[in-house]
């Protein structure tokens, strides 16, 4: 009998390392995943201000070029508010709008995708949540197939032919070798 009981007993502890184990590993993931998450967002976060910034600088750079054209033509002696000079001008400030406008998008698909990797790891995080459940669920279940065995165990011993003889030894009016049916 003791050595059932050490059995189950070593049995359970090392369900308890197991899923113990199972569990911090869930969690140091599950904290791994938030962590990227926030990673993911500050990383989204940066896209759209570089992208800003960029933009900012662009419209600026575009600003400056046209000003020095005007006044090349003004000083000419040239009027920069009709004909050709006018069509280059709104030409120039047309490009301008529409590379600054790629710009913006181009940090918005960067800051998108950082957003979705963000999500995802999100994601896992509250699966890597769930796992430690699962994990306790699991150690549960363990402890307690291993406490069945080693009953059953224990009950088989209890019930062996060695243990009947011994058993009917102590009862009165019993004779080894000789039938009880006799």
């Amino acid at each position: 009998m003791g050595w059932a009981i050490a059995g189950v007993v070593i049995g359970l502890i090392g369900t308890a390392i197991s899923t113990y184990a199972s569990y911090e590993q869930s969690q140091a993931q599950q904290r791994a995943a938030r962590s990227e998450a926030k990673f993911r967002e500050a990383e989204a976060e940066a896209a759209r201000q570089a992208a800003a910034y960029e933009e900012r600088q662009y419209r600026r750079r575009i600003d400056l070029l046209l000003g020095k054209q005007i006044a090349i033509t003004a000083a000419a002696g040239i009027d920069p508010t009709s004909g050709s000079p006018l069509m280059m001008e709104l030409a120039n400030v047309r490009q301008k709008e529409m590379e600054a406008q790629n710009i913006r998008r181009t940090g918005a698909v960067s800051a998108s995708a950082s957003e979705f990797e963000a999500r995802l790891a999100r994601y896992r995080a509250a699966i890597y949540g769930r796992q430690g459940g699962y994990a306790l669920a699991a150690g549960g279940l363990k402890a307690g197939g291993s406490i069945l065995s080693g009953w059953y165990d224990y009950s088989q011993t209890q019930r062996s032919p060695t243990a009947d003889y011994v058993r009917k030894i102590g009862q009165r009016g019993f004779r080894p070798g000789i039938s009880q049916g006799e």
